[in-house]
């Protein structure tokens, strides 16, 4: 482990997040695509959570483990279809809030140094994909915001 940490942001949709959410936030999965990025990942770094259906940061967690292969289910799909979650890391929750309490995004996505590449019209588009490496200035901006609503 070095000494910089990652800041990063997981954009879920609300199935992906109750499915985490039942997990007691305690572990995430993603899809073979994220694996440069899931491996990247390390113990003690920092994440936001971002439902962006609802469009709302919902907390922050951090990482506990480095990432591990398994081939186990994480969202519920048809029998049909193979699982294709297998990139696992364990997380705990820092501070998780309330649906009623989630901030909404359209007032802070403008400040965000992340976003300054998107039109601002179109900033939501920057969080569909599911993993984000964010600045750390964006992350304890994110933070600080959270947790007054805490």
């Amino acid at each position: 482990m070095n000494n910089l940490k990652n800041f990063w942001l997981v954009s879920q949709n609300s199935n992906e997040y109750e499915k985490y959410k039942s997990t007691n936030f305690l572990v995430c999965g993603w899809p073979q695509r994220f694996r440069k990025r899931v491996q990247r990942m390390e113990v003690g770094d920092n994440i936001i959570l971002y439902n962006y259906i609802l469009r709302k940061f919902i907390g922050t967690i951090t990482i506990m483990s480095n990432y591990y292969i398994k081939n186990e289910p994480y969202i519920e799909l048809n029998d049909s279809e193979l699982n294709p979650y297998n990139y696992y890391i364990k997380t705990k929750p820092d501070v998780v809030l309330t649906d009623k309490d989630a901030i909404p995004a359209d007032d802070i996505a403008p400040r965000l140094e992340y976003l300054k590449k998107w039109s601002p019209e179109r900033w939501p588009l920057a969080f569909f994909d599911s993993l984000h490496l964010l600045p750390q200035q964006d992350y304890r901006l994110l933070e600080s915001i959270i947790n007054s609503k805490s």
